[in-house]
């Protein structure tokens, strides 16, 4: 006898059991490695998403590498800004985040592929963050 809440044709990213819905894992699978980057500085997605959206990043990054040919990795879906080698660090060390193994080091190192490849603070922030970690301070000081 309980009513749906929200009415009809109503649509939410929120997740009911504790996780994501396979409708939000689903869309993150046709998206580019760009929008993948630009959704992680959304404030409006839970720390669940946020490791979801984390997760389609690097299986994209996955998929795209070594299928660079003379495109480069930024013509097949490679990060913007990022050379090869500094994808492939990336990817491994969003390995590290994702398995909860990286070092303080690392995540310095890490921050830094984030910042060089166009992705804001708060985006970087909240990556950290949905996996229990705290984003390096920067080392601006002098």
């Amino acid at each position: 006898m309980s009513a749906p809440i929200g009415g009809p044709g109503h649509v939410t990213n929120t997740p009911t059991n504790g996780g994501v819905d396979a409708g939000f894992k689903e869309s993150l699978k046709g998206k580019s490695t760009d929008e993948l980057i630009g959704m992680l500085g959304n404030s409006s997605y839970s720390p669940e998403q946020i490791r979801e959206i984390g997760n389609a990043l690097l299986e994209k990054m996955k998929e795209t590498s070594g299928t660079e040919g003379a495109g480069g990795a930024n013509g097949a879906g490679g990060v913007e800004g990022l050379s090869e080698d500094e994808e492939d660090k990336l990817k491994k060390l969003l390995e590290k985040l994702k398995s909860g193994t990286i070092t303080e080091s690392e995540m310095k190192e890490l921050q830094g592929l984030m910042q060089a490849s166009g992705m804001p603070p708060e985006a970087i922030n909240k990556t950290f963050e949905a996996y229990g970690k705290k984003a390096p301070e920067d080392n601006n000081e002098v």
